[in-house]
């Protein structure tokens, strides 16, 4: 019985090997000292989940943007054929996967847990100096639009005045029927 416990620990270490070591090869892999998880952000409650997004907007001194506001900027965007030096961003805090498959026309990915991939200093220089950054995810209860004005503001020393954030996401303006981007 003892062996079979030792042999059950060598396996479980080996697989760990294995998977850290796969995960260091990948381009794309998860890096392990980042806290994606942080306890200020989605923390479950009893009652309904994930935090409300609104209340998470308040406490980061960010401000909400509509579906409405966000189609008269469209034609100014930054990610916009014509307009690679507007001072409009529109960033999509989604994964790759979900911005290739569409996104809000003139979107610009900014995948919300790999950060340092799309804010390179000459991003984050251009962002600091914008007029106007609205930021969206998936919508509804998805906190990483938030998380990624929070980072804008905080981390990169952006302004909160000129970061929005579209509530609303992926989800409401797909509902609306509004124009889409795929690849």
């Amino acid at each position: 019985m003892k062996r079979l416990g030792l042999e059950a620990l060598l396996f479980l270490l080996l697989a760990t090997a294995v998977a850290l070591l796969a995960n260091a090869a990948r381009a794309d892999g998860l890096d392990l000292g980042r806290d994606y998880f942080p306890a200020d952000s989605a923390a479950g409650s009893a009652a309904g989940g994930v935090k409300s997004l609104a209340h998470e907007l308040e406490a980061a001194g960010l401000t909400a943007i509509t579906a409405e506001e966000i189609a008269d900027y469209l034609p100014f965007l930054q990610g916009t054929p014509g307009n690679e030096d507007s001072d409009y961003f529109l960033l999509d805090a989604r994964n790759e996967k979900a911005f290739k498959q569409g996104r809000l026309p003139g979107a610009i990915l900014c995948d919300h847990y790999r950060q340092d991939e799309f804010l390179d200093a000459t991003r984050i220089e251009r962002l600091q100096r914008a007029a106007l950054i609205v930021v969206y995810c998936n919508g509804g209860d998805c906190p990483d639009s938030v998380s990624l004005g929070r980072d804008l503001v905080y981390q990169h020393k952006i302004s909160p005045e000129v970061v929005r954030v579209y509530v609303g996401g992926w989800a409401e303006w797909l509902l609306q029927g509004r124009a889409v981007e795929t690849e």
